[in-house]
């Protein structure tokens, strides 16, 4: 089991990781469509909704016993939708100070954990509608860190030569 601050460490090198792979993409090519998948600015509308949207479903499982927690209607899956889409629209320099915002709201709200509140379960209910039983650190891992560590290699499989620090 990890501690809340191994936790927060994972998650802000995760989230660190993204926007080092979203600020290395070259800014003509930001907003550029992209027929294999979303582009640069979609992956980063993205991650601004999902952070603080997981934070709340965290916040949910300390203050409710067992609660389904996800996308459970079409406005949660809707909303998720429509930030990617916003997030397309907006210029590089806006939409990186709006992911480092939702990834402190994110942040904060791990950091705030107790230990114990680390082992709170709830039901995930993924795209299917099943219900996985889960805690408060296996969701962390799994729809922040992990989620956003995918998208981070995304970009950086999309753009390689500006990887940082290459010249």
């Amino acid at each position: 089991m990890s501690s809340v601050e191994e936790l927060a460490e994972e998650l802000a090198e995760a989230q660190q990781q993204l926007l080092a792979a979203a600020d290395a993409v070259p800014d003509v090519a930001y907003a550029k469509a992209r027929e294999d998948g979303w582009c640069a600015a979609e992956v980063v509308g993205h991650a601004v909704e999902f952070q603080p949207f997981w934070a709340r479903e965290i916040q949910r499982m300390i203050e409710q016993v067992k609660p389904r927690v996800g996308r459970l209607d079409d406005v949660a899956r809707q909303e998720r939708l429509i930030a990617v889409k916003r997030g397309a629209e907006l210029k590089k320099g806006p939409a990186l100070l709006e992911l480092r915002r939702s990834a402190h709201e994110a942040l904060q709200q791990v950091r705030a954990l107790s230990p114990d509140q680390l082992s709170r379960k709830g039901l995930l209910i993924d795209a299917n509608g099943d219900a996985n039983e889960t805690s408060i650190e296996k969701l962390v891992n799994a729809v922040l860190v992990k989620h956003l560590e995918e998208h981070a290699q995304q970009l950086r499989s999309l753009f390689p030569s500006q990887a940082p620090g290459e010249a």
